[in-house]
C-alpha cells in the first residue's frame, strides 16, 4: 500500500507490497508525490516492479493483475470482476505462492462449498488460471499449480423446476400492480421466448423488428448472435412497451433481482429462479412439439444434449401415446 508523509518542504511517497522490496521517493509537490506512488501501485499490481521474490509474492498479486489484463477480454468481465473483488478480500488472497498449498486451497475449497458449490468451482477455476498465466506468460516462479492438486466440488445436477399450476398467473397479476413496470413484460418476454436473463436486458428497440416478428441477439452466452421468432404475446407485449428508452426493459441485473424477490413473496411462490422461466419456456417449446434443432435454435444451446434436458414432458406423451 502507498503512504505520503510530509518531510521538511517535501513530500515522501512510500509504497510496499508483500513479496516486493520496497520503494520511497520525495517530491517538491504533493500532487506528483500521489501520482507516483499510484504509478507504482500498478506496477506492483502487474508484476513489474522488480526486485522480485516469487516464493513471497501473495496470490493477491497475481489475482491483481489478473484482473487488470486477463478479465476485461473475457466475455463474463462484469461478473468475474465482481468474483475477484471478493476473492481479494478473503485471507487465502494473502497467503504467499510458498504458503499456498494444496491443503490451504482444500480447506478454502470446504469453506465456500458452504455459500454454493458452483461459487467454489468458479472461485477455485479462477485461480488456478490466473496461476497458470503467471507462469506461462508473466514470468513467475510456479512449480507446479497447487489447485490442480486439489478435487473441485461437483456441480448440483440442473435444476429441473417448472411453474405449477395458477404460478405464471399469480406472477403476472402481483406484477401488474408492482412499482417496477418492466417486471411483468420481462416474465412474459422470458416465457415466451426462452431467453437468458442477461440476453434479455441486452435487448434495445435497434435488435426488434416487429414487422418480421423476430428479436436479433447479439449478446449470448455462447458467444454467437441467434435469430428469436417471437410470438404473438411477445409481440403484443413488446408493442406496449415504451420505446423512450434505448434498452427495452431499461433496467439491470441488480434491480431484476430484487423486484422478483419481492414479487416472490408477495405472490407466496417458493424456490423459483428467474431463470426457471427459461427452463419453462423450453419444455413448453417441446410441449408445442417443435422438433430438438428447432428448440436448440431458439434457445441458442451449443449441443443438442443441452437442450433434450427439457424435453421429460414430451417423452411422458410419447410413453402415454405408446401405451393407448
Amino acid at each position: 500500500m502507498a503512504s505520503i508523509r510530509k518531510r521538511g518542504n517535501k513530500f515522501q511517497a512510500q509504497v510496499r507490497r508483500a513479496g516486493f522490496q520496497g520503494k520511497s521517493k520525495s517530491f517538491e509537490r504533493l500532487t506528483e508525490a500521489k501520482a507516483w506512488a499510484r504509478s507504482q501501485e500498478i506496477y506492483f499490481d502487474r508484476g513489474e516492479a522488480g526486485n522480485q521474490k516469487p516464493d513471497d509474492m501473495p496470490l493477491a498479486s497475481i489475482l491483481s493483475r489478473y484482473l487488470l489484463e486477463i478479465t476485461p477480454t473475457k466475455k463474463s468481465a462484469s461478473g468475474e470482476s465482481r468474483r475477484i473483488k471478493r476473492l481479494l478480500k478473503d485471507e487465502i488472497a494473502r497467503q504467499t505462492l510458498r504458503k499456498l498449498t494444496p491443503a490451504k486451497l482444500a480447506a478454502f475449497r470446504d469453506r465456500r462449498v458452504k455459500d454454493g458449490v458452483r461459487t467454489a468451482a468458479y472461485d477455485l477455476q479462477v485461480i488456478r488460471h490466473a496461476l497458470n498465466i503467471a507462469r506461462a506468460e508473466w514470468g513467475v516462479s510456479i512449480q507446479s499449480n497447487p489447485v490442480e492438486a486439489i478435487r473441485l466440488p461437483r456441480p448440483p445436477k440442473p435444476r429441473e423446476r417448472r411453474l405449477r399450476p395458477c404460478e405464471y398467473e399469480l406472477l403476472l397479476f402481483h406484477a401488474e400492480s408492482s412499482r417496477s413496470h418492466f417486471l411483468k413484460p420481462l416474465i412474459i418476454i422470458a416465457v415466451e421466448t426462452g431467453m437468458r436473463l442477461g440476453e434479455l436486458l441486452s435487448l434495445t428497440w435497434g435488435d426488434i423488428d416487429i414487422d418480421a416478428g423476430i428479436a436479433v441477439l447479439k449478446d449470448t452466452k455462447n458467444g454467437e448472435s441467434r435469430a428469436v421468432p417471437l410470438s404473438l404475446a411477445a409481440l403484443d407485449t413488446l408493442k406496449a412497451l415504451p420505446v423512450a428508452q434505448t434498452s427495452l426493459f431499461g433496467t439491470n441485473y441488480h434491480a431484476v433481482k430484487s423486484a422478483w424477490q419481492r414479487l416472490r413473496k408477495r405472490s407466496g411462490i417458493h424456490n423459483l429462479r428467474i431463470h426457471d422461466l427459461r427452463h419453462e419456456a423450453i419444455s413448453r417449446f417441446f410441449e408445442k412439439g417443435l422438433t430438438l434443432p428447432e428448440v436448440t435454435m431458439l434457445s441458442g444451446h451449443k449441443t443438442k444434449a443441452q437442450a433434450l434436458r427439457y424435453a421429460h414432458s414430451d417423452f411422458t406423451n410419447i410413453k402415454r401415446k405408446l401405451s393407448e
